[in-house]
């Protein structure tokens, strides 16, 4: 992920939300600031998901010390409605 992918991604959060109904009422502009939290936090655990190079979704997250060692904190994983349950397999790289 890169930065400049908080905009195309801050509108398919925002369209997941929308989409599904959960009660939670994101906005294009609320989903962005949560984004770059989580982008401005720990980058280096912030991937794009893709499809023909189409941006679809992605997975951001952070890392915190725990009494046992370093754990996988919060975070957050999202794809675009259309892409969602598709079938195919693909490479991760």
């Amino acid at each position: 992920m890169q930065k400049k992918d908080l905009e195309k991604l801050s509108e398919i959060y925002s369209l997941v939300y929308e989409k599904f109904d959960i009660g939670e009422k994101w906005t294009s502009k609320t989903a962005k600031k949560l984004l770059e939290y989580w982008f401005d936090k720990q980058s280096d655990l912030a991937f794009v998901a893709e499809e023909n190079n189409k941006i679809v979704g992605a997975f951001i997250a952070g890392i915190k010390p725990w009494l046992d060692g370093n754990h996988l904190s919060d975070g957050e994983i999202f794809v675009h409605p259309n892409y969602q349950k598709n079938e195919q397999q693909h490479n991760c790289l």
